[in-house]
């Protein structure tokens, strides 16, 4: 029978749920009156008694042998339809000629459970019905065909055109009508009123449920799809994904989705761990999953993409994904048609997803046919750190939580024309240091490919981004504490995914003291009033350590006090890292000196400056071995330095590091300009107490300064020389400037008779007896300070005067002209005999010549009536005669003489007349004789030697 109706949406009056409603009952009651009980459901019994399906009913072929399934006039429209599982059956409507009505075919199938099945199927083999004009408005002037789920809530929603390529429809319901319709075309001239525009072949069967999974030819796992809400089409809500897997999938997936439907797919995570935050990941790795119709073409030719935005407003199909709970929050993605869908990763726990389908299509399935209808899109909940993600993308990475870590690019999608900033926030003394492992960007629009600057990352100094573009490969340190780079999404991440790794750490560079040029050379200074000790360790600058790119570094803190202050350091922790450095007592001064026995080794050595420019190194440590260690200077300035060489690219400063306390005491007052020896010649004279308590100047060096191109010889009455088994504990070291070790050392005490020279108290005994023989050898050692450069040469003298003793040192400054041959380093002269000197022939060209020296003295020194030369060959009667005789007064009084006889030649004459006169010049002729002679009774002892007492002569 059948039935003719017009829905409200087409033309006609009521509620289509109601008009449904009563097709299906009358449908179904036609159905039911026509079924023999010994036939199946769905299947009519003949007047033979044998049964056919349904869809043979007025299929125009006799399948009764009376035709009694193919009466006059009979329609497969209006019918209600069963079957049995396992089984395909078909369905064509033929439209009548010059049907000048509106008429309505539906064909209800009804899934009865049990072997009759669960779900219906159906597949569209042809379909033509008028012309589609618009998928949005009026887009099927001519009729069309409606696929309702009775059990749902109903959407108008219309298929009409030409249909290809087998659309297939799967319903998630068991009861689902086709519902084709035929418009009044009186006023449209456009309108083709024949069988080929108005014609629908169908097939269709019944799935069990628990088959109706395994589409597509591949077996899946049991999938959470959400709970419905089934006062909507398709609405569902997701609840904690990190429980069970959870697939969104558009409705009737993988089959034809419905028309003008909108589906909110809401996904929530409710339960996070402490401290982190959750966020939700959905994506599809299989891009045959996945097809949103885009365009009006029944065949496409192009290679499969994903399209995004804008073009997928043609047809009015697309997925939008929001970054929270509703539509007003921000737009991750739109996209359509069909392939792999990057991941789409929300900021929060919160994901709505929006499927919405324009009112009016036709049924095409694009060929070839190898993906499906619709999507399905895996979701998962992931747990990140609660701070990994700032509002509006920003994020905020400060010194006081971590003082390095690392960073990745936004971990979250985020939408177009976005901009994410991270902010590396310092202390003071800190600055920033950013390396990048990675940076990668990839596009889904191949259009796209060649366009860089919609995903600028900018790195800059401060707060806020105001810097250059990044270059790949490339590690950044701030200049001041503060450091941020942004990441420009024109496009929006998904689009164009950018992912970048990097490091970044904050360099503490603050150290101790004032920065004096290079960054590792400090100076702390004394205000003068502060008392107590303060600290300062090794800098925490990674730049200065093997892993910032250094494999060698030399680092000084000079601690200068007031004119008045000396300075106590202790070192009280050391650590040495792979250092292969071996430590070493002298065995002369007891003080440590380091030796690298490795390619690595670390050292700390601690010097003085008693005076400007002059360094007096006092111990070096290169193990915790001698920790603590407190040295105490003899003035206001003290340097500590540490060197490291041969570090590894992973050493920093947690291998290599000290820690020292420091302190300015007051001084005594021989500190300074008092204790510095000048002039062509001098004597020290100084003794200690055997007491415990050292006198004030105790212990404190000199500092014996020569002229340029100058030499020192030195002479050091009632000492031995050093041989390192010393006796005493008395000593005096004579030190160049700079070096660790002395150049010559002496002490006090009993020794070995080899090397030992007579005692204080019988020097002169030894000296009186025999003319000037002495029972023992004497030695000198001489040295040659100079330096090329022509400056003055320094030496500085260290007494360390430990039990009772007496110092007296004299010094004398020599030199030799240029022209002539220089004297040799460390040259020894052996003496033997009283004088000891040895005789050799000088060649110097200077008039002041020592020749037991071998050397010049300044001429203020000859014949001074002081004893220089070790000989006293400044002194000698022949050396100084013309100087001690006063040769003036005798020329004078010659040419007077001359001028007396030559007048009294010519005065013979006239001798009486001029009498008076020539007394007067007899007279005058005595008293000049008295002047040029000294008197008998004056000696030249004045200018006897004076080096009596010598025992050690040194030349330096």
């Amino acid at each position: 029978m059948g039935w003719g109706w017009r829905p409200a949406e087409c033309g006609g009056r009521g509620s289509p749920a109601l008009v449904w409603a009563l097709v299906f009952v009358l449908a179904w009651a036609v159905a039911w009156a026509g079924r023999d009980e010994d036939c199946d459901m769905g299947e009519m019994r003949c007047h033979d008694g044998s049964c056919v399906s349904a869809d043979q009913y007025c299929d125009g072929e006799a399948d009764c042998s009376g035709s009694e399934d193919e009466p006059a006039h009979c329609t497969q429209c209006n019918r209600l339809y069963y079957g049995t599982v396992g089984k395909t059956y078909e369905l064509q409507v033929l439209w009548p000629l010059q049907t000048k009505r509106a008429p309505v075919c539906n064909l209800t199938l009804v899934a009865a459970g049990g072997p009759h099945g669960d779900l219906i199927q159906l597949a569209f083999h042809k379909f033509t019905l008028g012309k589609l004009n618009s998928h949005t408005d009026q887009g099927c002037p001519h009729g069309h065909m409606q696929i309702i789920e009775n059990q749902r809530i109903y959407r108008p929603g219309f298929w009409c055109g030409d249909g290809l390529g087998l659309p297939m429809y799967y319903s998630e319901t068991p009861s689902v009508s086709v519902i084709i319709s035929r418009l009044p075309t009186d006023d449209d001239l456009t309108a083709l009123d024949d069988f080929p525009s108005f014609y629908v072949k169908m097939s269709y069967k019944f799935l069990r449920r628990g088959s109706a999974v395994v589409r597509y030819g591949m077996e899946e796992e049991p999938k959470y799809l959400g709970l419905r809400d089934k006062t909507t089409v398709c609405n569902a809500f997701f609840s904690n994904c990190d429980q069970q897997p959870c697939y969104v999938q558009s409705p009737n997936f993988p089959g034809m989705y419905p028309r003008n439907t909108t589906c909110y797919y809401h996904l929530k995570q409710t339960k996070a761990p402490p401290g982190k935050r959750a966020i939700i990941a959905l994506s599809q790795d299989d891009g045959q999953l996945v097809h949103i119709k885009s365009q009006a073409q029944p065949h496409d030719t192009a290679e499969r993409h994903l399209k995004l935005y804008e073009d997928c407003y043609y047809v009015g199909d697309y997925v939008r994904v929001y970054d929270g709970n509703s539509t007003t929050s921000p737009v991750l993605v739109t996209f359509c048609r069909g392939d792999i869908v990057p991941e789409i990763v929300s900021s929060g726990p919160d994901v709505l997803i929006e499927f919405t389908t324009s009112p009016f299509d036709n049924p095409n399935h694009e060929m070839p046919w190898t993906h499906l209808a619709g999507f399905e899109l895996k979701a998962e909940t992931r747990f990140i750190p609660q701070d990994s993600i700032g509002e509006d993308c920003r994020v905020v990475i400060r010194s006081s939580d971590n003082s390095s870590g690392w960073v990745e690019g936004a971990s979250h999608s985020v939408p177009p024309n976005t901009t994410c900033v991270w902010q590396f926030l310092g202390s003071h003394g800190q600055v920033v240091w950013i390396t990048f492992v990675y940076y990668t960007r990839t596009t889904q629009l191949a259009k796209l490919q060649g366009k860089l600057c919609t995903t600028q990352l900018t790195i800059a100094d401060g707060e806020w981004p105001e810097g250059t573009p990044y270059r790949p490969n490339e590690s950044y340190v701030s200049t001041g504490r503060n450091l941020s780079i942004q990441q420009l999404f024109e496009d929006g991440s998904i689009v164009t995914k950018v992912s970048f790794l990097l490091r970044y750490e904050f360099v503490d560079r603050r150290q101790a003291g004032e920065w004096v040029e290079d960054p590792c050379t400090r100076v702390i200074r004394s205000d003068g009033a502060s008392r107590g000790s303060l600290s300062f360790s090794a800098p925490r600058d990674v730049f200065l350590y093997g892993r910032g790119g250094r494999s060698a570094v030399s680092c000084s803190w000079r601690l200068l006090g007031a004119p008045d202050q000396v300075v106590r350091l202790t070192i009280t922790s050391l650590q040495t890292g792979s250092s292969g450095c071996r430590r070493e007592v002298n065995r002369q001064t007891k003080a440590l000196r380091c030796l690298a026995g490795a390619a690595t080794h670390m050292s700390l050595s601690v010097s003085e400056w008693p005076w400007a420019n002059v360094e007096l190194p006092l111990a070096c440590v290169c193990s915790q071995d001698d920790i603590p260690l407190t040295e105490v200077s003899h003035g206001p300035d003290l340097t500590l330095n540490m060197t490291i060489r041969g570090m590894l690219t992973h050493e920093d400063y947690t291998h290599y590091s000290f820690n020292a306390t420091y302190e300015f005491l007051q001084a005594p007052g021989c500190i300074g300009a008092t204790r510095v020896l000048k002039g062509a010649a001098g004597e020290v004279v100084a003794s200690s107490s055997s007491s415990d308590t050292k006198t004030k100047c105790e212990g404190f060096p000199w500092l014996l300064k020569t002229p340029p191109k100058h030499a020192l010889f030195l002479t050091l009455p009632r000492a031995s020389l050093d041989n390192g088994t010393c006796a005493s504990d008395t000593r005096l070291f004579f030190h160049v400037p700079g070096q660790a070790d002395p150049v010559l050392g002496v002490y006090w005490g009993s020794v070995p008779s080899a090397r030992r020279l007579p005692a204080a108290e019988d020097t002169d005994s030894a000296v009186q007896k025999g003319e000037g023989e002495v029972e023992e050898k004497s030695y000198t050692q001489e040295l040659d300070l100079r330096e090329p450069s022509g400056h003055g040469s320094s030496l500085v003298v260290a007494w360390q005067p430990r039990s009772a003793s007496q110092l007296r040192l004299r010094w004398l400054t020599t030199w030799i002209p240029e022209e002539s041959e220089g004297v040799g380093y460390f040259h020894y002269i052996h003496a033997e005999g009283p004088g000891g000197w040895r005789d050799e022939h000088s060649q110097l060209n200077c008039k002041e010549l020592c020749p037991e020296l071998h050397a010049c003295i300044p001429a203020e020194l000859w014949c001074d009536g002081k004893q220089h030369c070790p000989q006293g060959s400044d002194e000698t009667v022949a050396n100084c005669l013309l100087e001690r005789i006063p040769w003036l007064y005798l020329t004078i009084a010659g040419l007077t003489l001359l001028t007396l006889l030559s007048i009294t030649v010519s005065a013979v004459n006239r001798h009486r007349q001029q009498k008076a006169k020539k007394r007067q010049q007899d007279a005058r002729r005595v008293s000049t004789q008295e002047s040029i002679l000294p008197p008998k009774e004056k000696s030249l002892s004045a200018y006897a030697l004076d080096y009596t007492d010598m025992d050690f002569e040194t030349t330096v």
